[in-house]
């Protein structure tokens, strides 16, 4: 865990390394607030006793991310170009705020052996408010096309965490599993049924076209994610079990905003909106073992760890 932030450190100083040569540069201070909708959900497949075993299976676990978010963000733009090639650096922070009550979702299919051509369980489980973070960081190099339009484009990156704490287990319409009929009900509605923790690394290369004017600035972004790392731990604490994958994938996300100066004597102060879209898709192996005596030994599944969510943002500028 700590060669993980060490790396993070290096790459956040990295990418704001122009901002070292401060000369003649604009500092802006953005405080923002977000509605994000979405969520994190993962996938683990294979046979119930291993490759040769008929009967098989897919559990598909989702995470919402559904949440309300304050922030900060610094950006660092106009100063003495570096190796001639004008810049801008950001660095965001965000954070969860506000409960917005949602539902985990687990669902389980089966297949083969005696259980019938295809079985469904299907869980809903309830949640408190989940711990989300998100901090963002980028450095892009511009170039004026005219006297309206900028292009600019340089390295991106993203840490996501969310970690959530489960609670109950809440079974909606009559479903059939290899177990047995199961009829609606609620089970263990006041016990700590999941702990989940998710890591997203998100390095990326973001593409921005700006149009630039007095009174306003828009712009729109595209960032291509080639190599994502993402992290879980998910612990079952009813059945002791333990899961832990480690994943690579890749991701994309684009997003639509713009920002207008106040007039007069607030033209020091600037209200803005962005809207962004992101997806990311990971595949991957799970350890899993028990924790109690249950007589089983650790194992490895096949995994896949996802990510997709959208987010409309409401910030204002404060220029220095």
């Amino acid at each position: 865990m700590r060669n993980t932030y060490l790396r993070l450190l290096m790459i956040s100083a990295a990418l704001l390394l122009p901002a070292l040569k401060l000369s003649a540069a604009e500092v802006r201070l953005s405080p923002f607030a977000a509605w994000n909708e979405g969520g994190t959900y993962y996938t683990v497949w294979g046979g119930c006793a291993g490759d040769s075993d008929p009967l098989r299976f897919r559990s598909k676990l989702d995470f919402p991310l559904n949440s309300n978010l304050l922030g900060l963000r610094l950006t660092v733009s106009g100063g003495r170009p570096v190796w001639g090639i004008p810049w801008r650096s950001e660095l965001s922070l965000a954070k969860n705020s506000l409960d917005r009550r949602s539902w985990a979702a687990d669902s389980d299919w089966a297949s083969g052996g005696t259980v019938g051509p295809e079985c469904l369980v299907s869980g809903i489980e309830t949640k408190p408010l989940p711990v989300y973070y998100q901090l963002t960081v980028a450095t892009l190099a511009s170039r004026s096309i005219g006297k309206v339009w900028r292009i600019e484009a340089g390295p991106w990156y993203r840490l996501l965490y969310a970690s959530y704490d489960l609670l109950g287990i809440y079974i909606f319409g009559t479903t059939v599993s290899p177990f047995g009929t199961q009829k609606p009900r609620v089970l263990f509605p006041d016990s700590l049924v999941i702990e989940y923790r998710a890591v997203f690394h998100l390095p990326g290369l973001i593409v921005n076209s700006a149009y630039e004017r007095s009174w306003l600035r828009a712009d729109a972004s595209v960032v291509w994610m080639p190599w994502v790392a993402a992290f879980y731990r998910d612990d079952h604490v009813l059945r002791s079990l333990l899961g832990e994958a480690d994943n690579r994938g890749r991701g994309f996300a684009y997003s639509l905003g713009a920002r207008v100066p106040l007039p007069s004597k607030l033209s020091w102060l600037a209200a803005g909106a962005r809207y962004e879209w992101m997806s990311v898709r990971t595949c991957g192996q799970t350890d899993a073992h028990y924790y109690d005596s249950t007589p089983v030994e650790p194992y490895t599944q096949n995994d896949s760890i996802n990510l997709r969510q959208q987010t409309v943002t409401l910030f204002i500028d404060f220029k220095f």
